[in-house]
């Protein structure tokens, strides 16, 4: 059995947006740097966009293990945790990770369970899955519970601000392990 403990890493990726009579028009989620050079320079250059802007957007996932017998009770909301200075938002849920005979986690049920009733759910129909005996069979003894918490930070920074290269991989495309406060 492995120990379970917390990790923590940020996603970064950006958006342009052009600023027009029109309205505003933002782009979806750029995770290369020369992706927002590019999308830069096409807004700039329209004739109706009166400003083109880059917003840094930063996702810090937390994820720690935690125990059933401390859900919150039946009926009652997951609590949010108070929203940090500069943060635009945070959301918290919970999800199950299955160990492999390896000793690695994978993750198992559903992504992001909202409440404690939802985990209550899930965790019974396992229950019920296992004790049937069916094809995809889980082993309960090797599922552990975590909540993930997701705090949301964005701002406006100057083209220049960019990075010179891809982004680091470590979080995946357009992520990077910082440990930068906003």
């Amino acid at each position: 059995m492995i120990t379970l403990s917390s990790t923590r890493r940020t996603t970064t990726y950006w958006s342009v947006s052009a600023h027009g009579p029109h309205g505003t028009h933002r782009s979806t989620a750029l995770h290369s740097p020369s992706a927002v050079r590019g999308q830069h320079n096409v807004l700039s250059a329209h004739p109706s966009t009166s400003r083109a802007a880059v917003t840094e957007h930063r996702v810090l996932h937390e994820r720690a293990p935690f125990a059933l017998v401390d859900l919150p009770g039946t009926g009652v909301p997951t609590p949010l945790p108070d929203l940090p200075a500069g943060a635009v938002g945070v959301r918290r849920f919970f999800g199950f990770c299955r160990e492999l005979e390896d000793g690695s986690l994978t993750p198992f049920g559903p992504a992001a369970l909202p409440t404690g009733d939802a985990v209550r759910r899930f965790h019974h129909w396992a229950i019920q899955n296992e004790q049937a005996h069916r094809v995809n069979r889980v082993d309960i003894s090797a599922l552990h519970l975590h909540v993930i918490t997701l705090t949301q930070y964005a701002r406006e920074i100057p083209l220049s601000a960019l990075p010179d290269g891809p982004p680091a991989a470590a979080g995946g495309a357009g992520s990077a392990v910082t440990s930068e406060k906003f």
